[in-house]
């Protein structure tokens, strides 16, 4: 099953999230304050810059603030409601936490930064030249988007701003053929595959430079196909991609079907590719594996979306401002065919998708109401949870089952004052946002994390995490035996003692 993608779109977002905190509900004017420290050191940083935005209601009020050099900063005068805090400074990496209920009383919001570190390198041709304006690309070395800057002219490139990680580099020549060849995607330092990338590590405030790619030569073939619809006539004028299977890389190519629906990509590397069609308001998926030899006669069958419904059973209170909180729902397609698509509920609890492609999915809960947990994914009387469903016109509605007598973990991490707990499901097929829980230790290395799921997990303790890696199947499969097997009942405590683990790089 392949969650990678949303998983880790949302996994980054809960990394960016480094405290929630609420306080009592009040009328008058209140008052949010805290420190702001360095991850790595923990000390304090001063002069770091400190901005309280207003959501809801208060989305027009906008507060600033500057640390003094105890790291501490005071924001007065806010009304009462919800806010968004976001910390800066230079030389760290952002972070943004959200604020819950500012009241009367005065909510403690503190951040801890990290050194943010610098990747330098240069790009060489195929004969070995420096290649300039050629794009590099930067990615989280498990799965994510990445970023791109572009060489100079001796070849040189620089990333800035960098998190602390494990990483993945490529240079993305332009797929120019010729004599039957073409310059490909290169991984550092000059593989065509990213199984085979070296692994750079970025250390918090690290410089890390020589980092050289070889970019790789080699023999392309021809794709060829026709773009169909549901009765299998001919479409013209569809727009027609090609993208590796890796789900995180961009576009190789793309072209529109001539009158007679075929279309034809004229220089395709080995390997397995997904074409995706679009036009005539439909759209359609097919998979390519090309090996030593053109490849013809493709089908790519377009089809037009349907509307899938379902509901959202939770019994959660409003809010002060009369609404629920809202949740989503991806649909995560299988077999990498069709594109994931996100919805929230309404009020009532409705949720609709207004555009969904016929195909394999898996209907994935998102979004964390504490004291809540996600019971089960209900197709009828069947329960689809992190299973694949097909999905068609017609589809009976899905529910989203949540229950409130959520389980919690509780523990001691020897000697972690700082460190990061986490929670991870033993169930592989949960290993996603909705289900792993990462918090930080207080001074003395206690921890407790709620909104849990009845069942089996592992607890750890890090002295830093990234969440989006704890999403990988075979990552975590590598941690078992630092693990410590915890049993999570509905409505109870359960207790653990842990150690501190070095993050893996």
């Amino acid at each position: 099953m392949n969650l990678k993608p949303a998983r880790a779109g949302r996994a980054a977002t809960l990394c960016a999230v480094l405290a929630a905190v609420s306080a009592a509900w009040g009328q008058d004017a209140g008052t949010i304050e805290g420190k702001v420290a360095d991850a790595g050191s923990h000390a304090p940083i001063a002069n770091a810059r400190v901005r309280i935005n207003g959501t809801g209601v208060q989305q027009t009020q906008e507060r600033n603030a500057t640390t003094d050099d105890s790291g501490s900063y005071k924001v007065t005068g806010l009304a009462a409601g919800d806010y968004t805090a976001h910390f800066d400074a230079d030389g760290y990496l952002g972070s943004t936490s959200m604020v819950v209920r500012v009241g009367a009383a005065a909510v403690r919001v503190s951040a801890e930064l990290w050194r943010a570190a610098v990747l330098r390198g240069r790009v060489l041709d195929a004969e070995g030249q420096p290649a300039d304006a050629m794009p590099v690309e930067l990615y989280p070395y498990r799965s994510g988007r990445p970023v791109t800057v572009k060489s100079g002219q001796d070849g040189r490139f620089e990333f800035t701003g960098v998190a602390p990680g494990v990483y993945a580099l490529a240079a993305r020549p332009a797929p120019k053929a010729k004599d039957g060849t073409a310059d490909a995607p290169t991984w550092f330092p000059g593989f065509t595959a990213r199984a085979q990338a070296d692994r750079v590590t970025a250390r918090p405030g690290a410089e890390v430079s020589g980092l050289e790619i070889r970019v790789r030569r080699v023999p392309v073939w021809k794709v060829e196909g026709t773009a169909l619809d549901e009765e299998g006539h001919p479409l013209g004028g569809v727009s027609v991609k090609l993208r590796a299977d890796d789900e995180w890389q961009p576009d190789e190519g793309s072209a529109v079907t001539s009158p007679d629906g075929t279309f034809r990509f004229a220089a395709v590397r080995a390997g397995d590719w997904r074409l995706t069609a679009a036009g005539a308001g439909r759209e359609g998926y097919a998979r390519v594996t090309v090996d030593k030899s053109d490849v013809e006669r493709v089908a790519v069958r377009l089809y037009a979306p349907f509307v899938l419904t379902g509901f959202i059973d939770r019994a959660d209170p409003p809010g002060a401002d009369g609404k629920r909180r809202l949740t989503g729902v991806y649909l995560i397609p299988q077999g990498g065919e069709g594109r994931q698509v996100l919805a929230f509920h309404e009020q009532d609890g409705s949720i609709r998708f207004p555009k969904v492609q016929p195909g394999r999915y898996v209907i994935l809960p998102v979004g964390y109401i504490p004291g809540y947990y996600v019971e089960s994914v209900k197709m009828g009387d069947r329960d689809v949870m992190a299973k694949p469903v097909e999905l068609t016109d017609g589809s009976i509605p899905f529910r989203v089952v949540y229950r409130g007598n959520a389980g919690r973990v509780r523990g001691t991490v020897e000697k972690g004052g700082g460190s990061i707990a986490a929670i991870v499901p033993a169930d592989e097929a949960l290993l996603d946002g909705q289900f792993i829980r990462t918090v930080k230790c207080d001074d003395a290395g206690r921890f407790e994390v709620g909104s849990l799921r009845p069942g089996d997990y592992y607890a750890f303790a890090f002295d830093r995490a990234e969440t989006a890696a704890l999403t990988d199947v075979a990552f975590v499969r590598s941690l078992r035996s630092v693990a410590v097997p915890v049993h999570v009942e509905a409505g109870q405590p359960a207790d653990v003692e842990l150690k501190v683990t070095p993050w893996p790089e």
